[in-house]
């Protein structure tokens, strides 16, 4: 059933960041062209686009707190507006630890979502293994993962994936058998997973996807192979815009920090990351600055879309 109310498909790419034209910035050059004549601007440093239909700029993923940004605080901030950097009176790498958790587990956008009434998913796909290493301590919850169990609905899994009901986190599947050790999962093209994704949304009021290959080829610092991917996550985004925005709905793409966009360094950036929002609601975005910014203006334009079909729990 299609979701009446407003409908957000939440895109998060690990480890993008905008920055000027250079060699060494695998985003020069068109690579991401698609999506690019979709904006009317690169995505370079200085985005800068505004129409009724599209927003696009850079967000500050630093928080104000001194230091290269990092995945723990900035996926906590970017799930929960929380400043999680200066909470914990720094910037935190990797995977949530307890403090990061407990905010997490209190509140981020997919629980709130949940627990109005508004039908919310995650669109990427699971394993078993996965699940096992978390259970044996070998292995700790992304902030994704623990926004998902905070909120209590089911994680999709590889059979869903093959069903088409899911989305693997390299966009083509290429990595599922390195991975998990699955060959029965075929390799898929990314329009064919764009179509995927924007069925997921067409049936909830927000719905999360999340790719780290970005942020994995950043710090290898390979131009050649992150341009690669780029042309990818392109075909996929630029489909997946046009898929979405038909049906509709409204499509926020984001970061927690820059990386791929400097292959000088295998270090993070304090670039700011991109904003980009394709659909009716994209003008709610236009106050936003910083990746903190960004669970708000999701929860106020489903929150409104709830209320309008009898879901009062929203508070908006």
């Amino acid at each position: 059933m299609v979701w009446p109310g407003n409908r957000i498909c939440f895109v998060f790419v690990d480890g993008i960041g905008l920055a000027p034209t250079a060699p060494t910035n695998p985003f020069s050059g068109g690579t991401m062209d698609g999506l690019e004549k979709l904006i009317g601007r690169p995505i370079l440093a200085g985005l800068s686009a505004r129409r009724a239909d599209c927003l696009a700029r850079g967000i500050d993923a630093t928080m104000g707190v001194p230091g290269l940004p990092q995945s723990a605080t900035g996926q906590t901030a970017l799930f929960t507006g929380v400043n999680a950097a200066r909470l914990c009176e720094g910037h935190m790498p990797a995977f949530p630890g307890r403090t990061l958790t407990a905010v997490i587990n209190q509140d981020n956008i997919l629980k709130r979502a949940a627990l109005a009434g508004i039908p919310v998913t995650f669109a990427n796909a699971y394993s078993q293994e996965y699940f096992a290493e978390i259970a044996g301590d070998s292995r700790a919850p992304s902030a994704t993962t623990l926004s998902v169990m905070a909120a209590g609905f089911p994680f999709r899994m590889l059979e869903d994936l093959v069903a088409g009901r899911a989305v693997y986190w390299d966009i083509t599947r290429a990595m599922v058998q390195t991975r998990t050790g699955r060959e029965d999962v075929p390799q898929t093209e990314p329009e064919e997973a764009a179509r995927h994704l924007a069925e997921i949304a067409r049936d909830h009021g927000l719905v999360l996807y999340e790719t780290f290959m970005t942020d994995m080829l950043g710090h290898k610092a390979q131009v050649g192979e992150a341009r690669d991917f780029l042309s990818v996550l392109d075909r996929f985004l630029t489909r997946l815009a046009e898929a979405v925005v038909e049906d509709g709905g409204t499509l926020v793409i984001t970061s927690d920090h820059g990386n791929i966009e400097d292959c000088a360094t295998r270090a993070h950036t304090t670039n700011p990351v991109p904003l980009i929002v394709f659909g009716p609601l994209a003008g709610a975005f236009a106050e936003a600055r910083s990746i903190m910014d960004v669970p708000g203006c999701i929860w106020r334009c489903i929150a409104r879309g709830a209320v309008r079909q009898g879901h009062p729990k929203t508070d908006c």
